[in-house]
């Protein structure tokens, strides 16, 4: 008897692998369109990621996009920074005139105030790529500066 199930279990594996390898599609080629198609759909894949990179990551003008008053987020003598194309002022404990600049895709800030203030006089701005957040990381010591975040004031 048990002869019997070991030859039924033999029979049994060798149609079930039977019945997968009828599965793969071996029809005189047809497993290698199955790699092909997978492979052009890769390929279709990347190229739509190519566009996108080769896109520059800032191409507005300085000042476009950031123009209108910013509020920070964060604890930080600056109430209010207004910026209206290359200019830019602020209000508040740090109230003074500024401008913007672009090299080489980076935007940067320089505040011209009466008295200087060691922590906040030149930075980097950058624009979350949805307009919502405003981020100055000013120039400070080697380890980094002070960092403010604003969000559209109104």
């Amino acid at each position: 008897m048990r002869a019997g199930r070991t030859v039924a279990v033999a029979a049994g594996g060798l149609l079930l692998m039977g019945g997968l390898a009828a599965c793969g599609g071996d029809d005189g080629g047809g497993g290698q369109d199955t790699e092909q198609e997978s492979q052009e759909s890769a390929d279709q894949q990347g190229d739509q990621g190519d566009d996108t990179a080769e896109e520059p990551a800032d191409t507005a003008p300085r000042g476009e996009g950031m123009d209108g008053t910013w509020a920070p987020i964060n604890d930080s003598p600056i109430e209010t920074l207004t910026v209206t194309g290359e200019d830019a002022e602020t209000t508040g404990a740090l109230a003074c005139p500024g401008t913007l600049t672009s090299e080489g895709g980076e935007t940067r800030i320089e505040l011209a105030c009466g008295t200087p203030d060691e922590q906040r006089s030149a930075g980097t701005v950058e624009l979350d790529p949805d307009g919502t957040h405003l981020v100055i990381s000013w120039d400070g010591p080697e380890w980094g500066g002070m960092i403010d975040s604003f969000t559209p004031a109104g």
